[in-house]
């Protein structure tokens, strides 16, 4: 196959952009520099002749790009906020809001005492597919909540899927709670597997292994991280801090979030 031919769309020619970036005057001699022309019409008309569709910019354009784009985040985000939000007062004033959220306040407390989270209520299910699913970037349930979370599905592939369709980019279903002698974490998206992290199982019972997974893979992306990544990172983090853990008093182990600190310390 040759190499300029656009896999995902081969009506349309691969693009190659030429970037012109050197400066207009040497910082060495602080003389008039600017660049030959040839450096930039030979790979033009090589590449322009192998099939390329060829463009040309200049360094202040790829500054004025990326402003672009960062506004466009910025908006976007702005716009997934406000459609919480505005979902949220709809609700509020249709009196239908109060009651699903002193439902979700009834099961949270059930869960604490239960030592784990227990999704059951079909409105507080509801109001999380509804609202929060399609702007999640990645969704992190544990197996228990993925079934919960997709009743309809017969396994935890099944549920994952179900997820993506309702609008998460990434799934990782965690394996804290499968009977298995290692933890898998399964990673899904573009409605596939995509990747099974293992880890070693750590002995003993904790509380708030998932908050502390969620938050540092959030954490990671807003760094700039790109989802994989940041996934990768998050879940060895979170291992870390599980191994690092402690308990209070005879209740379940909490996971130790500065162990890197105590690490350096010593």
């Amino acid at each position: 196959m040759s190499a300029n031919i656009n896999v995902t769309n081969p009506e349309k020619k691969k693009r190659i952009l030429l970037v012109a970036a050197n400066p207009s005057t040497s910082t060495v001699t602080q003389w008039p520099v600017g660049f030959w022309w040839a450096e930039l019409t030979h790979p033009y008309w090589a590449f322009t002749e192998a099939g390329y569709e060829v463009g040309t910019r200049t360094l202040v354009d790829v500054l004025n790009s990326q402003s672009t784009l960062f506004s466009a985040d910025r908006d976007y985000a702005n716009s997934r906020y406000d459609y919480i939000l505005n979902n949220l007062r709809l609700r509020q004033g249709a009196g239908t809001l109060s009651q699903a959220l002193n439902l979700a306040e009834q099961r949270v407390a059930e869960a604490i005492a239960a030592g784990g989270t227990l999704l059951t209520d079909d409105e507080v299910l509801d109001v999380m597919t509804e609202l929060l699913l399609p702007q999640a970037t990645v969704l992190t349930p544990n197996s228990r909540e993925a079934r919960a979370l997709a009743p309809e599905a017969d396994n935890l592939d099944a549920c994952a899927m179900a997820l993506l369709e309702r609008g998460a980019e990434f799934v990782l279903i965690t394996g804290t709670h499968e009977n298995t002698r290692d933890v898998a974490n399964s990673l899904y998206t573009n409605r596939r597997l995509i990747e099974t992290f293992s880890w070693e199982r750590l002995e003993g019972s904790f509380h708030g292994s998932g908050c502390t997974l969620a938050s540092s893979i959030a954490g990671l992306l807003a760094q700039g991280l790109e989802p994989f990544s940041a996934i990768h990172e998050a879940q060895e983090y979170t291992w870390q801090a599980l191994a690092a853990g402690y308990r209070i008093g005879m209740g379940q182990q909490l996971p130790n979030r500065l162990f890197w600190a105590r690490d350096e310390q010593t």
